[in-house]
């Protein structure tokens, strides 16, 4: 028998969640919440949008999982912080076409999707979101709440540190650290390593000026 979940957030990624959750078959979408009060009353996929609020009393009603289709690093964390502190577990999805190594660790509300590799020995935290297409290689090291975006490419050995965002089809070469909250622009190339907070981007990858 499937356990009993619930989704907060409605948007875009809820789709591809839902469908990774269905095609799982270990968990059964019981509640699709959003914030978003234009959302409340609508459709995804078969299933309506309630009030976010719904979402943290869900416990109350019998169930106990929970994830967060949010690709914002910070709301993400913030939503399943609170999540958590409701007493809800965070359910951890692979979609099945997705190829995982036996090896591979994956930490709870990790997000797997279609077409995605992650290699032996790989160690993925808590709340991560690795999207269509990317590849984990080998020995990497992913912190929590972090996003790795489609098609992205991490070499073996690399290291990404807490809420990070690895943007579409960028590289980061074998043995590269990159900080924590840093953001990596779609299409980089990353030679050497990322300082916590910086923004990059270009190939080879560069400093963003900061915004005045």
């Amino acid at each position: 028998m499937s356990e009993r979940l619930v989704i907060f957030g409605a948007g875009g990624h809820a789709k591809v969640i839902i469908d990774a959750v269905e095609r799982q078959r270990i968990y059964e979408v019981a509640l699709l919440v959003d914030a978003d009060p234009s959302r409340v009353g609508t459709s995804v996929l078969g299933h309506e949008v309630q009030e976010e609020a719904l979402g943290f009393e869900a416990l109350s009603e019998g169930i106990r999982h929970a994830i967060v289709a949010i690709g914002n690093n910070e709301i993400r964390r913030r939503i399943a912080d609170i999540a958590r502190g409701k007493g809800l577990t965070l359910a951890t999805v692979i979609h099945p076409g997705s190829v995982v190594a036996r090896s591979a660790q994956l930490g709870a509300g990790t997000l797997v999707m279609p077409g995605a590799i992650i290699n032996a020995d790989a160690r993925v935290g808590a709340n991560v979101i690795v999207n269509t297409g990317a590849v984990i290689e080998h020995d990497c090291r992913i912190g929590d709440d972090v996003h790795i975006g489609p098609h992205a490419t991490l070499c073996g050995g690399v290291a990404v540190g807490a809420g990070s965002l690895i943007g579409a089809g960028a590289t980061v070469l074998v043995g590269v650290s990159i900080g924590q909250g840093v953001l990596v622009g779609a299409g980089s190339t990353v030679l050497a390593g990322v300082p916590d907070g910086a923004r990059v981007a270009g190939s080879p990858c560069r400093p963003l000026e900061s915004k005045p």
